[in-house]
């Protein structure tokens, strides 16, 4: 898969009843460890169908930047045609595709009575759904994710993000400190105001499929509130419990945050992954990604030279 430069479009009724793509929420290396997290899911919508013997150079040129091309094999299998393109490549890309495509029609050769095999080309748009994470992210920074650039192989572009200041009521320029990005994002440090620097951008490193790398920013979090826990984790049950008896204790007030609910214990759901970190369930993975984006702390292959000797 090339690199593509295109923004995020959405399939509104699946966003507005999920907000993103859940699963899968990482991916293994070779060595079984889940470290990345795919952030976009690339779809391709047909537009339309093109005569081969009616494509030229200059139609193509006419496409758009989000658009694609690709014909079929004899085989069924769909491949992508490299743009742009020029006159001479196109020539022989249409000599490729008559010798190894598949004609999708037959029709009546203009002078005569034989039948004439139509090959077609493929013409598509790219579409980018994103993962939850991603969405959350979106959110949280005040970003419609319409407005999100996305060049697999290299970025996620966020311009601009915001805050949403609770006691001012008003969104804000986001601001981040060095220090910030060692700190859990769970705890509340004091820092000098002069500490911060505005943010007027967050530029997410993923791969050629839309994965990230996630940040992992400490051990797996336990079930109860009395041992170690990376990220607040909180029983479900308590919650309705407390609602039922008209008591909701403020340790437990959730406003103005963000909440993930998911399986957290052994047997719910197989749902629990090796990661650098140890065992971790899929929602706190979730955290994890959330907070890398967040926090701008992102984590990049390194060179190639940097590996050898």
């Amino acid at each position: 898969m090339r690199g593509y430069y295109a923004k995020i479009n959405l399939i509104k009724n699946k966003i507005r009843a999920e907000m993103g793509v859940k699963n899968p929420c990482v991916i293994a290396d070779p060595d079984e460890v889940f470290r990345r997290q795919p952030l976009v899911i690339r779809l391709l919508e047909l537009v339309q169908e093109i005569n081969l013997d009616e494509l030229t150079a200059e139609k193509i040129k006419g496409l758009g930047k989000y658009d694609s091309l690709e014909w079929r094999d004899k085989e069924g299998f769909y491949h992508e045609i490299a743009l742009p393109i020029t006159s001479y490549e196109l020539a022989n890309l249409r000599e490729e595709i008559i010798k190894k495509g598949f004609p999708r029609s037959t029709g009546s050769n203009a002078d005569s009575s034989e039948k004439k095999d139509i090959y077609f080309v493929r013409h598509c748009r790219n579409i980018f759904v994103p993962s939850i994470s991603l969405s959350l992210a979106a959110n949280y920074f005040n970003i419609d994710v319409s407005d999100m650039e996305i060049n697999l192989d290299q970025y996620i572009l966020l311009k601009e993000p915001q805050v949403f200041n609770t006691e001012s009521g008003v969104w804000e320029p986001y601001n981040i400190s060095k220090k910030d990005k060692i700190l859990n994002i769970a705890e509340n440090a004091s820092m000098d105001v002069r500490d911060y620097k505005i943010t007027n951008e967050i530029r997410i490193p993923i791969d050629s499929k839309g994965q990230m790398i996630v940040n992992f920013v400490g051990s797996p979090s336990n079930a109860s509130h009395r041992d170690y826990q990376t990220f607040p984790v909180r029983s479900y049950s308590s919650y309705a419990i407390s609602a039922n008896n008209g008591n909701f204790p403020r340790s437990k007030g959730v406003a103005n945050k963000i909440v993930m609910s998911g399986a957290f214990s052994k047997g719910m759901a197989a749902d629990e992954k090796p990661t650098p970190v140890g065992m971790m369930y899929g929602v706190e993975i979730h955290a994890n990604a959330l907070n890398t984006i967040i926090m701008n702390n992102f984590l990049k292959p390194s060179p190639v030279w940097l590996n050898i000797g």
